[in-house]
């Protein structure tokens, strides 16, 4: 695991509780979705522990790493989707395909109205937990851990730029 303090992982002095489970193969969906969520429980508890300056470094760390990836993926994305839709327009313009721009309009606003409809509803796996716990846990996380939360912000702009 990850271990933000300079101390020895050393399992004899550690709890049954703290001990890391094997993986078990064949095992079903929810037991990866709790071996994540340990991990990162496990992660904040460290990073609590940290020192100031350790929680800057991480956070600016991954936060650039994080800023970076984004937008390298943004940028193929809108690259992909601007060039469908050109394709899209010279064809019809061309008049290779007509497009009943009224049903696709309709399409967009029902699929719109779906995706609001499960923000308010169970938005995170079998966990059922809804946004708003979602976002009031981040709040409590992020308070916890402002070094972290701050120098990530700071990477992740500085990753976005530079991609």
């Amino acid at each position: 695991g990850f271990n933000m303090t300079e101390k020895k992982n050393d399992d004899s002095k550690r709890g049954a509780d703290e001990r890391q489970r094997p993986v078990r193969a064949g095992g079903g969906s929810g037991d990866l979705a709790d071996q994540d969520a340990g991990a990162l429980t496990r992660f904040s508890q460290e990073l609590s522990k940290a020192s100031p300056t350790q929680q800057a470094i991480a956070g600016g760390g991954s936060g650039c790493l994080t800023g970076y990836l984004f937008g390298r993926i943004g940028r193929t994305a809108a690259l992909a989707v601007g060039g469908a839709l050109i394709c899209l327009s010279l064809a019809q313009q061309r008049g290779l395909i007509s497009v009943n721009w009224r049903r696709v309009e309709q399409q967009a606003r029902q699929a719109v109205d779906k995706v609001a409809d499960a923000a308010g509803e169970n938005v995170v796996g079998n966990g059922g937990n809804s946004l708003q716990q979602v976002l009031e846990r981040a709040k409590q996380v992020l308070a916890a851990h402002r070094y972290f939360a701050a120098t990530f912000a700071g990477g992740f702009l500085v990753g976005l730029v530079a991609s």
